[in-house]
């Protein structure tokens, strides 16, 4: 009896020393590390969400006959002139390359469709086109279709700016650029709400345009 009692302990212990690893691995998996981003990449990025949230921002204002819509756009307009004065004075001493301010007023043509074979990091340039393409097509819209396809663009745009600014405060060593992300990512943090409800709001005034799908993001 004593034999078989020892026996069945051991084998628990064996049991616990492999359930150990395997528990280990999977904490790890759902904590995956940020994605790196070097200065330049970061600049670049974060210049292009600025210059867009600004002309789509004052599109707002202009397309759109609803007053909270309206309202959204003139906040972006502000809030994202002044994001991108700071970071164009650290660019300026640091000898970062960032978009034109011009960028989002210049008609562009749209490029081809990506095979999955094409689906690699994009350039600086590739992001740039992706993004006057997007405008461009906002831009277009009018009435409770543009309201539609703006609400949607600024809920997923600021996801995505949440994300990118979350990477580069989190590896970035570049002292003055993390702060800014710092700082920016508040801010973005805000608006992201902001279109929360904006979108709510839209979805329920408005009636949906069958474009809405293929809104653009930020």
């Amino acid at each position: 009896m004593k034999t078989i009692a020892w026996n069945k302990i051991i084998l628990a212990v064996g049991i616990c020393a492999v359930a150990v690893p395997v528990f280990g691995d999977d904490m790890s998996a759902t904590n995956m590390p940020p994605a790196v981003m070097a200065p330049a990449d970061f600049a670049w990025d974060a210049s292009l969400i600025n210059l867009k949230e600004i002309r789509l921002g004052e599109v707002a204002q202009t397309n759109s006959q609803n007053a909270d819509v309206q309202e959204f756009g003139r906040h972006m307009v502000r809030d994202h002139s002044r994001l991108n004065d700071r970071l164009v004075k650290i660019a300026q001493e640091e000898g970062l390359t960032l978009p034109d301010t011009n960028t989002f007023y210049v008609p562009v043509q749209a490029p081809a469709e990506k095979q999955a074979t094409e689906l690699i990091p994009e350039t600086p340039q590739q992001k740039l086109l992706d993004a006057q393409v997007d405008v461009q097509n906002l831009v277009s819209l009018s009435g409770p279709a543009f309201d539609q396809a703006y609400a949607g663009a600024m809920m997923r745009g600021h996801e995505k700016a949440m994300q990118k600014f979350q990477d580069a405060s989190a590896s970035l060593q570049d002292d003055r650029l993390k702060k800014y992300a710092d700082r920016g990512l508040k801010v973005i943090r805000g608006h992201y709400d902001m279109a929360q409800k904006l979108e709510s709001e839209v979805e329920t005034n408005g009636v949906a345009s069958p474009m809405t799908n293929a809104a653009p993001s930020m």
